[in-house]
Order: structure tokens, then C-alpha cells, then sequence
């Protein structure tokens, strides 16, 4: 951790401090909008999360949600059983291969429909949970602000160690047996 404090203190940042001050010049443009927007905006975030907070699911709800992960493991498990069924019995399989042969083209793309609507539509709820993710983050925003706030506070009422002491007796006595003091 020195070693990054130091590189730090050469371009000039100091690590531990480097969120809250992003956090804080966020603030300041927040603030220098005024008041109403500000108010606006608060209350925009609080209807959010409040609306989002009632998305609990029923039992229907996740049986149907774990009932959408089996796709991929019957896919990736059908795939093994056709090789396996390949090997086993080869004619068999052969038979079943010309059975697919048969089947009118208009028919493949009805699958093909079907299966890209399916993908498409999961694509599209993950997009827009990834979307209520991030809404409650932002909801959360103003918290952190003020728990940053009050941590820089009690940084400040805290005394800084004197020069070459660590806090820690057992390093103090490591590095003056290193340095030979």
C-alpha cells in the first residue's frame, strides 16, 4: 500500500480520498443547480425506489424465472445425448438424422423464429434488470454522500501519527531491526 501511496503522491492524488472528492465535485454541481432541481430530482429517485422495491416475486413468479435457466443445460445435455446416441448406434441414429431431412423448410424457420424471439426477450428483461440495478444504486447515492461526509469528518478529529511511528509496535520494532537503529 506504501508503494501506491507514493505513486500516488507523485501524480499528485491520494487514493483513499480519490471517490470521496469525485463524490463531492458531483455535489457541488448538484448544488450550484439549485434547490428546486435538486428537490425535483430527489423525489424522482425516492418514487423509483419506492416503486422498485415492491417488485418481490410470487411463487408463480419464481418458478417460472428457474423454469428460464433450463434451456441452456437441456441444450448443452441434449447435445452430449446425440453424440452419445451417434456412437451407440450408428444406423439408429442415421435414421433420425434422415427423419430431420423431411421436415419442410418453412417449418425451420418458425424454429428459427421462435428460438430468436425467446433469446431476444431475455436479452432484453436482463438489459432491464441491469437497469433496476443501477436505479438502486443511484437511489442510494445520497446516503453515501452523507456517509462519506461523516467519515472525512471523524479523518479530520483524528490525530496523525508522528513521523516513523506505524501505530503497530511489533512493525516499529521489525523495521528498526531491518534499518539496524
Amino acid at each position: 500500500m506504501a508503494v501506491i501511496d507514493r505513486i500516488a503522491g507523485l501524480l499528485g492524488a491520494a487514493p483513499g480520498n480519490v471517490l470521496g472528492r469525485a463524490i463531492g465535485r458531483i455535489r457541488t454541481t448538484v448544488e450550484s443547480g439549485g434547490g428546486a432541481d435538486t428537490a425535483l430530482r430527489d423525489e424522482a429517485l425516492r418514487q423509483l425506489a419506492a416503486g422498485l422495491a415492491k417488485g418481490r416475486l410470487t411463487r408463480f413468479g419464481r418458478l417460472v424465472k428457474e423454469g428460464e435457466r433450463l434451456p441452456g443445460p437441456a441444450l448443452a445435455l441434449g447435445t452430449v445425448a446425440m453424440f452419445a446416441s451417434a456412437v451407440l448406434d450408428p444406423v439408429g441414429f442415421s435414421e433420425r438424422m434422415a427423419g430431420l431431412e423431411q421436415v419442410p423448410e418453412p417449418l425451420w424457420w418458425l424454429l428459427g423464429a421462435v428460438v430468436s424471439l425467446y433469446l431476444g426477450m431475455r436479452h432484453h428483461r436482463r438489459g432491464r434488470e441491469l437497469q433496476h440495478d443501477l436505479a438502486m444504486t443511484i437511489a442510494q447515492a445520497p446516503e453515501v454522500i452523507e456517509d462519506l461526509d461523516r467519515l472525512q469528518d471523524l479523518g479530520s478529529r483524528t490525530g496523525a501519527l508522528p513521523a516513523g511511528a506505524s501505530g503497530n509496535p511489533a512493525l516499529d520494532d521489525w523495521q528498526a531491526l531491518r534499518t539496524g537503529a
